[in-house]
């Protein structure tokens, strides 16, 4: 199934196609118009070969869905396959499929809304920042790509082209892929080529059976090499160029490329992007090796230290629990005035350094925050403080004495403290102040 964009106008064409024809500019369906009593059509989301799709709202269960309606052209192919192969597949990788109709003489087919961002998009802000996605990141879109991919081969489905084009992140924990998307997500990228060696070459014919398999496999080392690097392989100035690297090149050496990337994903990569297909591990093979690679990765990840520094042994408790709560590696000590603070910056060099706006006693919140910024052991240590009114002129003047962050006291503090803490867990150490944010609660 091919992705159609903006239908192009032609001038000279006399014949306008009513609404609902594939060539026609008026969509299938209104906004306000409303389909089996139930969906409330919104806006248009995506015109393809055998249908357009629609955001709407269902009116029973309050949520928002997509309706994809079929051309009402002689030959069109009908939406109850695209349906079933999306409902065959046992996985978060597919869109789940509500409802099978015909309105006005018309099929149609009610899907779960996917809302998300392309990968490509989320690649692209991260380079604009001059980052890449972090491991973490990495790994999890590719273990969830690879069960999902389980999923479908258990089926007898290819999930066809996966690059940064085709796959949908929704949400920190999902990742959609285009032809299971009921139209969705584009189910191919704008090159509309696939990129398997033996496909390009003409060896083999991507319409058997069992080329199918390696040929996924493939796409899905193409995927991990975009993740990686933000740019897809062998990446040329033409179409042309990129086939041949496809072809002739080696594949890109990620543990030289990503050394902050466990290098058995290197090495999986590499076998996922063999020119010989028969070489290339299965689904079920690569889900399993990816899943201990994310096991080992998670295991090795280092200890975060936090230190609490506040007077009042109440609050400290308190805070105590929810560092402990808020990361399985996470090693909590407590200070109650400056002096202790100091020492223990210097015999323990925290990654994390929570202060209290009303500390009081050998020194306040203000001199503490301005000492620890030029402390030599504090060096890369985020510097968070607590305080009444994150937008008052003293929180202000805490920002300026070097604390990096600042966390509003009031009912979402927990929340607040624990997301820093696990941002600070995925983080590379800290280091300057160009990273200074704000967490309101």
């Amino acid at each position: 199934m091919s992705w159609r964009g903006k239908e192009k106008s032609n001038p000279g064409r006399t014949f306008q196609a009513p609404p609902g024809f594939r060539d026609s500019e008026a969509p299938a369906l209104n906004a306000g118009e409303v389909v089996a009593s139930t969906y409330q059509v919104r806006q248009p989301v995506a015109r393809t070969e055998n249908g357009q799709v629609f955001e709407a709202w269902d009116m029973l269960m309050e949520r928002p869905v997509a309706i994809k309606v079929a051309w009402r052209d002689p030959g069109t192919t009908p939406l109850i396959h695209e349906a079933r192969r999306c409902a065959a597949v046992r996985d978060e990788i597919a869109a789940d499929v509500h409802l099978v109709g015909n309105h006005r003489g018309v099929e149609y087919v009610v899907a779960e809304r996917l809302v998300g961002r392309p990968l490509h998009e989320l690649l692209a802000a991260y380079v604009a920042t001059g980052a890449l996605m972090p491991p973490g990141e990495v790994l999890d879109v590719l273990r969830r790509t690879a069960r999902g991919m389980v999923a479908a081969h258990a089926a007898g489905i290819a999930t066809g082209e996966l690059s940064g084009e085709t796959v949908l992140r929704v949400g920190a924990e999902r990742a959609v892929i285009g032809s299971l998307s009921m139209s969705q997500v584009p189910s191919i990228g704008a090159a509309a080529v696939c990129w398997a060696p033996e496909i390009v070459t003409k060896q083999r014919n991507l319409q058997e059976p069992d080329v199918q398999g390696p040929v996924d496999v493939y796409g899905l080392g193409c995927l991990a090499v975009e993740l990686a690097t933000g740019r897809p392989p062998y990446l040329g100035d033409s179409v042309k160029a990129t086939l041949f690297g496809h072809v002739h090149h080696r594949p890109p050496p990620l543990a030289e490329l990503r050394p902050d990337l466990p290098v058995e994903l290197g090495d999986l990569v590499a076998e996922l992007l063999d020119k010989n297909p028969a070489a290339r591990p299965t689904a079920e093979a690569i889900a399993a090796q990816l899943a201990s690679i994310e096991e080992r990765a998670a295991a090795t990840r280092r200890v975060v230290r936090v230190l609490l520094i506040d007077d009042d042994g109440d609050r400290v408790r308190a805070l105590w629990s929810i560092v402990r709560r808020a990361h399985p590696r996470a090693t909590v000590d407590a200070a109650r005035d400056g002096q202790e603070a100091v020492a223990k910056l210097r015999r323990d060099h925290p990654d994390l350094v929570v202060i209290d706006s009303r500390l009081a006693g050998s020194m306040n919140a203000l001199e503490l925050c301005m000492y620890v910024s030029g402390l030599e052991e504090a060096k890369g240590a985020v510097v968070a403080a607590i305080a009444d009114d994150v937008g008052s002129a003293d929180s202000a003047v805490l920002m300026q004495m070097g604390a990096h962050q600042l966390i509003a006291r009031g009912p979402e503090l927990g929340a607040s403290l624990s997301q820093l803490v696990q941002h600070v867990a995925d983080a590379p150490r800290f280091a300057g102040s160009s990273g200074r944010i704000t967490i309101s609660g």
